[in-house]
């Protein structure tokens, strides 16, 4: 199970650190580990860290080597290089950044949007998205990011995102993906509280909402009979 974790990586750009329970919850959501007789999916997936950690594919960055008491890694550059290089023959994670062009590629299970990313509305709806497993945003979030089509997204990523996310933006997420597992609107400042319906995408394993300004939780969160994983400010 480490190459699908490997290939996973190349999701996060070069020397962007990332917290290590972050990355456990998201190879859960995408079904890469799950519980079994001797133990349980979080141990399992934790068990693969620490090989990839071993073997030096990824590292604690030269500086921050904790966030809030959880361990921060990044991913070795010249694994990534070769992992990027792999990733038109694997169709697994395709990136936007700069400015694309009409013309791109189909993307692969998941999407990273990159801050440098000019938000260009008719390159994104160029895209197939119906195809996408997850979407990683880095920077400015736009509206125009998510799509009905997006019937199969299981993570949703915006720890990096650096404003635009609105109470709006989240009722729609919750109403157009009914597959989510993973839900992380961390830093997301500008959100106050989270919609009724939030109990409806009935899979949602992980809601991170630290560092928002949400207070009180919905009371359909009590439909979310798979949540394992639940972190508010």
């Amino acid at each position: 199970m480490l190459k699908p974790c490997i290939f996973y990586l190349s999701i996060f750009p070069l020397n962007h650190p990332i917290r290590q329970r972050r990355l456990v919850r998201r190879w859960i959501a995408e079904g890469y580990f799950t519980n079994n007789k001797e133990s349980t999916a979080d141990e399992n997936a934790e068990r693969s860290f620490s090989k990839l950690l071993n073997l030096s594919m990824i590292q604690a960055p030269s500086t921050e080597v904790y966030y809030e008491g959880t361990p921060l890694c990044q991913v070795n550059g010249f694994l990534r290089e070769y992992i990027v290089s792999r990733l038109t023959e694997e169709n697994l994670v395709f990136a936007l950044e700069g400015h694309c062009s009409k013309n791109i590629q189909r993307p692969g299970r998941h999407l990273a949007i990159d801050n440098s990313w000019d938000r260009d509305r008719s390159v994104f709806e160029s895209i197939d998205h119906s195809l996408l497993r997850s979407l990683t945003v880095l920077g400015k979030w736009e509206s125009l990011i998510i799509s009905d089509k997006m019937k199969l997204l299981r993570v949703l990523d915006l720890d990096d995102v650096t404003s635009g996310v609105t109470n709006g933006d989240v009722q729609k997420m919750v109403k157009q993906l009914p597959r989510l597992k993973y839900l992380s609107l961390r830093k997301c400042k500008q959100i106050n509280r989270l919609p009724d319906s939030l109990g409806d995408p009935k899979q949602l394993q992980t809601l991170d909402i630290r560092e928002t300004y949400v207070i009180k939780l919905p009371n359909s969160i009590i439909k979310l009979e798979k949540m394992e994983s639940y972190v508010q400010s």
